[in-house]
């Protein structure tokens, strides 16, 4: 069996699943950014987009990060953060918020009572708590096989459909940590019907071209055989 071969099946049984799990979940879903504040026009608007990114392991342990210990090595308690956010946007509607490790998530959710589950799943409804990229973790894209990416991108997004319902897709594909992209992973991101995939880091010379160029954003075709399945818009944070 060869690489493209093993990859459409492993493509094949991850949409296989995130379908079934939609059609179950009986939900009604209106247009997937009727949530989105669009801002005023004749004016430039900017977009603050307020997100934690929670590395799975780095400087410290899963167990570390979670927890908030060994606070000498890095400061950082995944738990609170996602206490505070939510109490937050408790607190006011008009904030929204973006989370991304599933990794983390999921070990949250678990410790929450009924109330406050049904709390983040009408956050979730009502676009003010967001997941983006939906995976695992927001993965290493220089030296993991292809089967690895797409098996924790399922895992997570599996999570997500089961918990929240197909209405809590992620629409946006979120690698801002990872140091370098893949044309593989943007041709991936494309054909898991992401609307548009954002990078946090480029080569400096190549950062400094499409600022002066205003390039930023840019129709990534990131597949040279498959087409408009392998084209994703793409944009470059600052």
């Amino acid at each position: 069996m060869d690489s493209v071969t093993r990859k459409m099946i492993f493509l094949a049984i991850l949409l296989g699943r995130i379908l079934c799990l939609s059609q179950v979940s009986g939900q009604s879903c209106g247009p997937p950014f009727k949530n989105c504040n669009l801002g005023k026009s004749g004016m430039i608007n900017v977009h603050l987009v307020p997100h934690t990114h929670d590395d799975a392991g780095w400087l410290k342990t899963v167990d570390q990060y979670y927890y908030g210990a060994n606070n000498g090595e890095q400061t950082a308690s995944v738990q609170y953060v996602l206490d505070t956010v939510v109490s937050e946007l408790e607190k006011d509607p008009s904030k929204r918020f973006v989370y991304v490790e599933m990794a983390y998530m999921s070990r949250w959710w678990k410790e929450q009572d009924d109330k406050t589950k049904q709390l983040v799943r009408t956050l979730v409804d009502e676009g003010r708590l967001e997941f983006v990229i939906g995976a695992w973790v927001m993965d290493d894209e220089a030296t993991p096989y292809y089967n690895d990416m797409i098996d924790q991108q399922a895992l997570g997004l599996n999570f997500i459909l089961k918990e929240f319902g197909k209405c809590a897709r992620p629409r946006s594909a979120w690698q801002i940590d990872p140091f370098g992209h893949s044309r593989e992973h943007g041709s991936l991101f494309a054909q898991f019907g992401f609307d548009g995939l954002f990078l946090g880091r480029i080569d400096y010379q190549d950062s400094d071209f499409r600022t002066e160029t205003k390039s930023r954003e840019m129709l990534w075709q990131a597949s040279s055989n498959l087409g408009e399945a392998g084209r994703i818009f793409t944009g470059i944070l600052p």
